[in-house]
């Protein structure tokens, strides 16, 4: 049964027909009840013109204030946009439809960027697929809101960056291809097999990363491959704004040091100070290669100067309580420490080196603590979670160990230090094949430094000396 909606006035039924009942009306009633209804219909179709009114400007307002919060935004962020990706008929049919080829893409752009371990790394553009951008239809008008914003920014020539293009078919495997609009096309990835495409997604990002802040993509190879770091940085020197090239030149001087080659890593360092003479970390960075040296005089000079340059940086104090490590004086590089950590409570950077300087002085309980706090700070960060099971294998608390190893491979999948630390665990527990498969797979990664390499060898080489048996297959028949 419908009932009707109760508007909140009476609502009366007709009468039936029974004319003899019918009350005859007077000559003049018809008129006078007319000429009434004519008045009411008339104010009531002006009170409706004037809610009209009201409405259509309420909407025409709001809709102006919308267009207003999207152009400011718009205008005043650096975005990169990502349109859905062309794809085969079949790749589509498998469920690789161009907007989740898309979405992935991102995806892996996004990895690069959380792994690359820089503070350059807060200024890169927001990237957004482009069906997330908002949109309008305007009443009446042939153009959409994102129309309007699009038009703007090429107006003002605050496009950013937007990314399309297609996967094609390649002998047996797949190309992708992007482009970039009004600029034209990035390198082409390809693989050799249609299963590839993970592989295919992450070297594009690596390419439109290369794009967008090639130093960025630079920081992130940097712990993965050495060579291809070393060109993407020699790329960025080429083709980047001179603001730049200290960021540049400090890299390049990192990854030196990190191979032990302390004497270059100034030369670059010194580079980075003459581009740009208050660049404190290149300041901070020569100090730490300059202890390495065992010149710590000169050390002391260099952070000395990063701190009058940057007095409330943590970073500087803790990079000046690593050199002091280094020189053995560990209760005053405690003192830069805490003094990193009263600046910035949740710097794990801090905390982590403090944690290295107290397992170098044999305090296991004290680095156990501060690495604690480390993976508390960054649960997801791969470091963080090798130290910890590192200090946990030296108090032979091996399960837990275990287990933080493991998690900082599911982090990186070619993270060397924590295979070499498993493989160092497992030889402890008298389990010598697994050992040396973890060695061996510790070598076969990108992100070990020259210096790493050697230990890891020296290790492996003295596991078969002792153990010849290590040589055969494990009955787990795999490291981790």
């Amino acid at each position: 049964m419908n009932e009707e909606i109760n508007s909140g006035t009476k609502a009366h039924a007709a009468p039936e027909d029974d004319s003899s009942q019918a009350v005859e009306p007077s000559e003049n009633e018809p008129i006078q009840v007319k000429a009434q209804h004519e008045g009411l219909s008339k104010r009531l179709a002006n009170h409706a013109s004037t809610a009209r009114s009201i409405v259509v400007n309420a909407l025409l307002l709001a809709l102006v204030v919308a267009m207003g919060v999207v152009l400011a935004r718009e205008l005043s962020r650096d975005t990169v946009i990502v349109e859905p990706l062309g794809v085969p008929k079949g790749l589509a049919e498998r469920g690789y439809t161009g907007e989740i080829l898309a979405r992935r893409l991102i995806d892996e752009l996004t990895k690069i960027r959380k792994g690359a371990s820089t503070r350059k790394n807060d200024i890169n553009p927001e990237v957004l697929p482009d069906w997330s951008q908002p949109d309008i239809q305007i009443p009446g008008a042939p153009m959409s809101l994102r129309s309007i914003v699009r038009y703007v920014q090429e107006s003002f020539s605050a496009t950013g960056l937007h990314i399309s293009g297609e996967v094609t078919r390649y002998e047996n495997g797949l190309r992708l291809r992007l482009r970039e609009r009004g600029s034209g096309t990035l390198e082409d990835v390809q693989v050799n097999s249609v299963d590839e495409i993970d592989r295919l997604l992450q070297f594009s990002a690596r390419e439109l990363q290369k794009k967008i802040d090639p130093y960025v993509l630079a920081s992130y190879l940097k712990d993965k491959d050495i060579n291809q770091a070393l060109g993407v940085i020699a790329y960025c020197l080429a083709n980047e704004p001179t603001a730049d090239d200290p960021w540049a030149y400090n890299l390049w001087g990192l990854i030196l040091k990190g191979e032990g080659q302390y004497d270059r890593a100034l030369e670059y360092f010194a580079k980075a100070i003459k581009v740009q003479n208050d660049f404190v970390l290149a300041y901070s960075n020569s100090g730490i290669a300059l202890a390495h040296l065992k010149r710590f005089s000169e050390a002391a000079a260099k952070h000395e100067a990063a701190m009058r340059i940057a007095p409330n940086d943590p970073h500087v104090y803790t990079s000046w309580g690593r050199s002091l490590t280094l020189e053995k004086h560990g209760k005053q590089a405690i003192e830069k420490f805490k003094t990193a950590v009263s600046l910035d409570p949740k710097n794990a950077h801090a905390y982590n080196e403090w944690g290295r300087a107290l397992s170098e002085k044999g305090d296991m309980q004290g680095a156990m603590e501060k690495f604690e706090v480390v993976v508390r700070l960054l649960p997801d960060n791969k470091v963080a979670n090798n130290n910890y099971g590192n200090e946990l294998r030296r108090i032979q608390r091996y399960e837990e160990a275990v287990q933080y190893f493991k998690r900082a491979i599911a982090l990186e999948r070619d993270y060397g230090a924590a295979y070499y630390n498993l493989g160092l665990l497992y030889e402890e527990q008298r389990h010598h094949g697994r050992a040396r498969l973890c060695y061996d797979k510790a070598l076969a990664t990108e992100g070990l430094t020259g210096e790493e390499k050697k230990i890891v060898k020296q290790d492996r080489k003295k596991l078969l000396a002792r153990y010849p048996n290590a040589n055969k297959p494990p009955p787990e028949g795999h490291c981790t």
